[in-house]
Formats: C-alpha cells, structure tokens, sequence
C-alpha cells in the first residue's frame, strides 16, 4: 500500500507534508533489529522517497525522522547508513550526513555520544563531510570527566586517528591539538595519556604524508621493521611451571 501510494503521488507531483505519519501503522519495526517484515517495509519506503523526491526531503522532513529514529533506536543505525549507501544522489547523501552529524555532535547528556561511536567513525572517515561535527562530540565526551572511561578514551583516540587520516591537517590542526592536549595532561590513565601524547607530538611534528605512513603502514615496510630492529631484553626462555626468569 505505501509503494502505491507513493506511485499515486509521483504521478500528481503533490506529496503532502505530513507524508511520514503513514509510518505509524507500522511502528513495530522500532523493535525489530533484522531487516524483515515491517522494518524493511519503512526502509523501502524511505528509501523510495528519498530517491523520487529528493528536492522535498527537507519538507517532508526525512533528515530529522531519521535522527529520531537513531535518538530512540540505536539498532536502526545500520539500516539507516544502508539507506544512505543506497541513495544515487550525492547532494542527497550530503543532506543526510550533514543531519546524522549535527544529530551527534549535540545529544544530551554528554554521556550518551558515547553509544554512537560507529557513527562518528563513519563520519570521520568521510573527507567531504565537515569534520567539525565529530570534533564537537569527541571534544564534549572528553570535557566531561565523568563520561571518560578507558573504553571511551581509547574509542577517541581511534576516531581522531581515522580522522588524521581522512583530513587536511590543517583543517582540523586546532581542534584536534586542544583535544589530545586535554588528554595528555589531564587524563588519569595512563594508556590513555600516553597514546594521546603520542597522537599529539605526531601530528605536531609530522606532515601529511609522514602521518599517513605511521597511522596506515604499508605491510611490506612492516615486514621489513620487525626484520631489522632488534629487541632490546635478551631472549628468554620460560619453563612450564617453572621460576620466572
């Protein structure tokens, strides 16, 4: 029924505004995570809205169901970058992550960014994409201490390596220098001090290229590290139940 109604209102080219309340007759798919049944069926839809009226998802107000969605539904994340993977529009594409960024960088509480880490490294990866979005998040998680774990430090420190990666030094040079310099000096743990003081003297002292050889090695140059450096303790060799060497 909603693909015929769809194809009724592309035929008239009159879609009405309130188009996306026709989804709750099917708001059981909120608690399915496969995508079967009524939850393939909403996706489909969306999916065929975005593609044949792209020009009316700001009014029909897509973007914004969609980060409702994820507010309620963290296991509709996949479908929801599935659907965006599958639009065949990049202006569209661009609209949509745009949301998903700005959805991210402003949860409240602060310790609730820490549920959407594979949307921010999703997002950092992306160069297109304005890298202030997850600058903001990363730097509201870290600025709160009480949200910091280790687990969510070290989800940081990733994310601000893919996103080394991924942009201009220069456009994120500032923002992310406050950032692992907040780590380095104030963090308690001491991985986490120590692999943000790392992250902070590289991109500090390194260019572009430098960065993207030590952040992404190539395997032969590996290869050939581990054959010519040489350990600095000797071999030892450990007996089963025996005195620790």
């Amino acid at each position: 029924k909603l693909q015929a109604l769809l194809y009724c209102f592309k035929l008239s080219q009159i879609l009405p505004s309130n188009l996306l309340i026709v989804l709750e007759s099917l708001s059981e798919f909120k608690y399915c995570q496969r995508p079967v049944g009524a939850h393939a069926v909403v996706f489909r839809f969306l999916l065929r809205v975005l593609i044949d009226f792209p020009s009316e998802m700001d009014r029909l107000e897509v973007p914004q169901e969609l980060c409702d969605m994820l507010r309620s539904r963290l296991c509709l994340l996949l479908s929801v970058l599935a659907l965006n993977q599958r639009v065949n529009s990049q202006a569209v594409q661009y609209k949509l992550l745009h949301s998903l960024g700005h959805f991210v960088s402003h949860l409240e509480p602060p310790s609730r960014i820490q549920r959407y880490f594979g949307l921010l490294v999703i997002l950092s990866e992306i160069p297109w994409l304005d890298p202030s979005y997850v600058l903001t998040a990363l730097r509201r998680l870290v600025f709160c201490p009480s949200c910091l774990t280790w687990e969510a430090g070290m989800r940081v420190l990733i994310t601000c390596r893919r996103m080394i990666l991924s942009h201009p030094q220069a456009v994120i040079y500032q923002p992310m220098l406050r950032l692992l310099q907040h780590l380095a000096t104030y963090q308690s743990d001491v991985d986490l001090r120590d692999r943000a003081l790392l992250y902070l003297r590289l991109l500090s002292h390194s260019g572009p290229a430098a960065l993207g050889s030590l952040f992404n090695p190539h395997p032969g140059n590996m290869q050939r590290m581990t054959q010519m450096l040489s350990p600095v303790l000797p071999l030892t060799v450990r007996l089963k139940n025996g005195p620790v060497p």
